[in-house]
Protein backbone atom coordinates (compact mmCIF):
# COMPACT_ATOMS: atom_id res chain seq x y z
CA UNK A 1 0.00 0.00 0.00
CA UNK A 2 2.98 2.54 0.66
CA UNK A 3 4.59 1.85 -2.25
CA UNK A 4 1.58 2.30 -4.68
CA UNK A 5 0.84 5.59 -2.65
CA UNK A 6 4.58 6.68 -3.38
CA UNK A 7 4.25 6.19 -7.38
CA UNK A 8 0.56 7.63 -7.35
CA UNK A 9 2.10 10.80 -5.73
CA UNK A 10 5.51 10.78 -7.62
CA UNK A 11 3.17 10.47 -11.32
CA UNK A 12 1.53 13.28 -9.56
CA UNK A 13 4.41 15.38 -9.20
CA UNK A 14 6.08 14.37 -12.66
CA UNK A 15 2.48 16.00 -14.28
CA UNK A 16 2.23 18.99 -12.59
CA UNK A 17 6.09 19.90 -12.87
CA UNK A 18 5.19 19.74 -17.11
CA UNK A 19 2.48 21.49 -16.71
CA UNK A 20 4.75 24.20 -14.92
CA UNK A 21 7.19 23.76 -17.65
CA UNK A 22 4.95 24.38 -20.47
CA UNK A 23 3.71 27.08 -18.81
CA UNK A 24 6.82 28.93 -18.51
CA UNK A 25 7.95 28.20 -22.06
CA UNK A 26 4.79 29.37 -23.48
CA UNK A 27 5.48 33.18 -21.19
CA UNK A 28 9.13 32.76 -22.69
CA UNK A 29 7.94 32.39 -26.15
CA UNK A 30 5.43 35.31 -26.05
CA UNK A 31 8.35 37.36 -24.41
CA UNK A 32 10.66 36.81 -26.76
CA UNK A 33 7.59 37.06 -29.77
CA UNK A 34 7.02 40.69 -28.33
CA UNK A 35 10.73 41.84 -27.83
CA UNK A 36 11.42 40.95 -31.74
CA UNK A 37 8.26 42.67 -32.64
CA UNK A 38 9.19 46.01 -31.00
CA UNK A 39 12.53 45.76 -32.15
CA UNK A 40 11.22 45.07 -35.92
CA UNK A 41 9.16 48.01 -35.29
CA UNK A 42 11.79 50.41 -34.19
CA UNK A 43 14.13 49.41 -36.76
CA UNK A 44 11.45 50.42 -39.42
CA UNK A 45 10.73 53.56 -38.06
CA UNK A 46 14.26 53.85 -38.28
CA UNK A 47 15.14 53.32 -41.74
CA UNK A 48 16.91 56.10 -44.08
CA UNK A 49 13.72 57.68 -45.74
CA UNK A 50 14.27 59.71 -49.67
CA UNK A 51 14.39 63.39 -48.66
CA UNK A 52 11.99 65.06 -51.00
CA UNK A 53 12.90 67.45 -53.55
CA UNK A 54 13.67 71.23 -52.45
CA UNK A 55 10.78 73.50 -53.35
CA UNK A 56 13.06 76.40 -53.60
CA UNK A 57 14.24 76.75 -57.66
CA UNK A 58 18.29 77.03 -57.89
CA UNK A 59 19.80 79.68 -55.62
CA UNK A 60 16.51 80.82 -54.11
CA UNK A 61 16.10 81.19 -50.36
CA UNK A 62 13.84 81.01 -47.83
CA UNK A 63 12.77 84.20 -46.40
CA UNK A 64 13.10 83.42 -42.81
CA UNK A 65 13.68 80.46 -40.81
CA UNK A 66 14.27 80.31 -36.89
CA UNK A 67 17.79 79.29 -34.99
CA UNK A 68 18.09 77.71 -31.94
CA UNK A 69 21.60 76.86 -31.18
CA UNK A 70 21.34 73.97 -28.89
CA UNK A 71 23.70 70.86 -30.22
CA UNK A 72 24.05 67.64 -28.39
CA UNK A 73 24.22 67.95 -24.48
CA UNK A 74 23.13 72.04 -24.83
CA UNK A 75 20.13 72.72 -23.63
CA UNK A 76 18.51 75.89 -22.42
CA UNK A 77 16.90 74.55 -19.65
CA UNK A 78 20.55 74.94 -18.15
CA UNK A 79 21.39 78.75 -16.73
CA UNK A 80 24.61 77.76 -17.73
CA UNK A 81 24.58 76.74 -21.02
CA UNK A 82 27.20 79.12 -23.08
CA UNK A 83 26.88 79.20 -26.69
CA UNK A 84 30.66 79.70 -28.05
CA UNK A 85 30.62 82.39 -31.12
CA UNK A 86 32.37 80.12 -33.21
CA UNK A 87 29.18 77.67 -32.68
CA UNK A 88 27.30 80.34 -34.03
CA UNK A 89 29.98 80.67 -36.94
CA UNK A 90 29.44 77.54 -38.43
CA UNK A 91 25.89 77.89 -38.22
CA UNK A 92 25.19 80.62 -39.98
CA UNK A 93 27.64 79.55 -42.56
CA UNK A 94 25.85 77.28 -43.33
CA UNK A 95 22.63 79.18 -43.20
CA UNK A 96 23.47 81.82 -45.21
CA UNK A 97 23.49 79.70 -48.22
CA UNK A 98 19.88 78.93 -47.69
CA UNK A 99 18.56 81.94 -46.41
CA UNK A 100 19.21 85.57 -45.33
CA UNK A 101 17.53 85.98 -42.05
CA UNK A 102 17.30 84.31 -38.79
CA UNK A 103 14.80 84.53 -36.11
CA UNK A 104 15.65 83.86 -32.45
CA UNK A 105 14.20 83.38 -29.15
CA UNK A 106 16.68 85.18 -26.69
CA UNK A 107 19.71 86.91 -26.51
CA UNK A 108 21.40 85.23 -23.65
CA UNK A 109 23.70 82.52 -23.22
CA UNK A 110 25.65 83.60 -25.68
CA UNK A 111 23.11 85.05 -27.83
CA UNK A 112 24.04 88.24 -27.70
CA UNK A 113 26.65 87.33 -30.27
CA UNK A 114 24.09 86.72 -32.88
CA UNK A 115 23.28 90.61 -34.76
CA UNK A 116 27.42 90.51 -34.99
CA UNK A 117 28.01 86.85 -36.67
CA UNK A 118 25.03 87.35 -38.61
CA UNK A 119 26.35 90.68 -40.26
CA UNK A 120 29.68 89.02 -41.46
CA UNK A 121 27.13 86.44 -43.18
CA UNK A 122 24.91 88.94 -44.66
CA UNK A 123 22.21 87.73 -42.83
CA UNK A 124 19.29 89.74 -41.08
CA UNK A 125 17.86 88.95 -37.77
CA UNK A 126 14.47 89.28 -35.91
CA UNK A 127 15.83 89.31 -32.49
CA UNK A 128 13.81 87.54 -29.89
CA UNK A 129 13.94 89.15 -26.11
CA UNK A 130 12.95 86.37 -23.64
CA UNK A 131 10.04 86.99 -21.60
CA UNK A 132 9.61 84.94 -18.40
CA UNK A 133 8.29 84.55 -15.12
CA UNK A 134 11.48 86.06 -13.73
CA UNK A 135 11.13 89.72 -13.83
CA UNK A 136 14.83 90.08 -13.18
CA UNK A 137 15.45 87.93 -16.12
CA UNK A 138 12.94 89.88 -18.26
CA UNK A 139 14.37 93.44 -17.90
CA UNK A 140 18.05 92.11 -19.00
CA UNK A 141 16.76 90.66 -21.90
CA UNK A 142 14.65 93.44 -22.96
CA UNK A 143 17.66 95.50 -22.03
CA UNK A 144 20.35 93.82 -23.92
CA UNK A 145 17.57 93.72 -27.01
CA UNK A 146 17.44 97.09 -26.87
CA UNK A 147 20.83 97.78 -26.85
CA UNK A 148 21.91 94.93 -29.74
CA UNK A 149 18.93 96.52 -31.58
CA UNK A 150 20.43 100.33 -31.51
CA UNK A 151 24.00 98.56 -32.17
CA UNK A 152 23.08 97.10 -35.38
CA UNK A 153 20.07 99.09 -36.91
CA UNK A 154 21.46 97.72 -40.38
CA UNK A 155 21.19 94.15 -39.27
CA UNK A 156 18.16 94.33 -36.53
CA UNK A 157 14.99 93.84 -38.85
CA UNK A 158 12.49 93.65 -35.83
CA UNK A 159 12.49 92.78 -32.11
CA UNK A 160 9.80 90.01 -30.99
CA UNK A 161 9.33 90.37 -27.30
CA UNK A 162 8.28 86.85 -25.86
CA UNK A 163 7.61 83.83 -27.49
CA UNK A 164 4.51 82.04 -26.22
CA UNK A 165 4.62 83.56 -22.78
CA UNK A 166 1.10 83.92 -22.36
CA UNK A 167 0.68 79.81 -23.46
CA UNK A 168 3.05 78.81 -20.94
CA UNK A 169 1.08 80.98 -18.12
CA UNK A 170 4.40 83.07 -17.24
CA UNK A 171 3.07 86.56 -17.81
CA UNK A 172 -0.42 88.70 -17.77
CA UNK A 173 -1.49 90.00 -21.28
CA UNK A 174 -1.14 93.37 -18.52
CA UNK A 175 2.30 92.55 -18.07
CA UNK A 176 3.29 91.44 -21.76
CA UNK A 177 1.96 95.00 -22.91
CA UNK A 178 4.00 96.41 -20.76
CA UNK A 179 7.29 94.77 -21.87
CA UNK A 180 6.10 95.74 -25.67
CA UNK A 181 5.69 99.24 -25.04
CA UNK A 182 8.69 100.08 -23.42
CA UNK A 183 10.45 98.16 -26.24
CA UNK A 184 8.43 100.17 -28.48
CA UNK A 185 8.66 103.59 -27.14
CA UNK A 186 12.59 102.95 -27.50
CA UNK A 187 13.29 101.89 -30.98
CA UNK A 188 12.03 102.68 -34.15
CA UNK A 189 11.95 98.74 -35.59
CA UNK A 190 8.70 96.63 -35.75
CA UNK A 191 8.15 95.42 -32.61
CA UNK A 192 5.77 92.43 -32.04
CA UNK A 193 5.28 89.14 -30.01
CA UNK A 194 5.03 85.29 -31.17
CA UNK A 195 2.34 83.14 -29.58
CA UNK A 196 -0.04 80.70 -30.92
CA UNK A 197 -3.25 81.46 -32.85
CA UNK A 198 -5.13 81.10 -29.81
CA UNK A 199 -4.32 83.88 -27.94
CA UNK A 200 -4.05 86.17 -30.57
CA UNK A 201 -8.06 85.39 -30.97
CA UNK A 202 -7.97 85.62 -27.60
CA UNK A 203 -6.53 89.08 -27.44
CA UNK A 204 -8.14 90.10 -30.19
CA UNK A 205 -7.70 94.54 -29.24
CA UNK A 206 -3.90 95.39 -29.99
CA UNK A 207 -4.63 98.12 -27.42
CA UNK A 208 -4.13 95.20 -25.24
CA UNK A 209 -0.49 95.66 -25.68
CA UNK A 210 -0.38 98.76 -27.53
CA UNK A 211 -1.29 102.60 -26.24
CA UNK A 212 -2.00 103.85 -30.01
CA UNK A 213 -4.13 101.01 -30.70
CA UNK A 214 -1.60 99.86 -33.46
CA UNK A 215 1.21 96.77 -33.44
CA UNK A 216 3.05 95.07 -35.96
CA UNK A 217 2.11 91.86 -37.16
CA UNK A 218 5.08 89.81 -38.40
CA UNK A 219 3.81 86.95 -40.83
CA UNK A 220 4.62 85.02 -43.36
CA UNK A 221 2.35 84.92 -46.75
CA UNK A 222 1.92 81.95 -48.08
CA UNK A 223 1.11 81.69 -52.03
CA UNK A 224 -2.20 80.50 -53.92
CA UNK A 225 -1.53 76.65 -54.26
CA UNK A 226 -1.28 76.29 -58.29
CA UNK A 227 1.25 73.71 -57.89
CA UNK A 228 2.94 71.47 -55.72
CA UNK A 229 5.96 73.77 -55.57
CA UNK A 230 4.03 77.27 -54.35
CA UNK A 231 2.01 74.49 -52.04
CA UNK A 232 5.13 73.84 -50.01
CA UNK A 233 7.35 76.72 -50.00
CA UNK A 234 7.37 79.90 -48.46
CA UNK A 235 8.27 83.00 -50.39
CA UNK A 236 9.06 86.87 -49.69
CA UNK A 237 6.26 88.34 -47.91
CA UNK A 238 4.34 91.84 -48.51
CA UNK A 239 5.73 94.92 -46.40
CA UNK A 240 5.03 94.30 -42.65
CA UNK A 241 1.22 94.82 -42.50
CA UNK A 242 0.07 96.73 -39.54
CA UNK A 243 -3.20 96.23 -37.59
Amino acid sequence: MIKVSYRASAGGIDAAALKVGWGMQKTVGLFIMTAAAIVAAWWWLGMAAPMPPSPLDPGEKLYCVSYAPFRGSQTPLDPSTKIEPWQIEQDFAQLSRVTDCVRTYSVDMGLDRVPEIARRHGLKVLLGVWVSSQPDRTQSEISTGIALARKFPQVVRAVIVGNEALLRGEVSAETLGEYIRSVKSQLPVPVSYADVWEFWLRYRSPSTFCRTGRMTRLQRVRPPATSMRSANAWRRPSPARRW
